[in-house]
């Protein structure tokens, strides 16, 4: 299993994402700049905690 796992890793190709067309077009023109107040609004994700209740334990009993 691991010498064709270490063949597939090889065989990935790497890039940088600001080559990419489809993300310089984005940005150009939708985002702005990397950090921008579009991008952080749409492309960054936040953490909220679930607090876990006995009621939602008990609906799904």
């Amino acid at each position: 299993m691991l010498p064709l796992t270490l063949d597939l890793v090889n065989q990935v190709s790497i890039s940088n994402p600001f080559d990419n067309p489809i993300a310089k077009r984005l940005y150009d023109d939708w985002l702005v700049q990397p950090g921008s107040d579009n991008a952080k609004r749409y492309l960054h994700t936040q953490y909220h905690p679930v607090v876990k209740s006995v009621t939602s334990q008990l609906q799904n009993w």
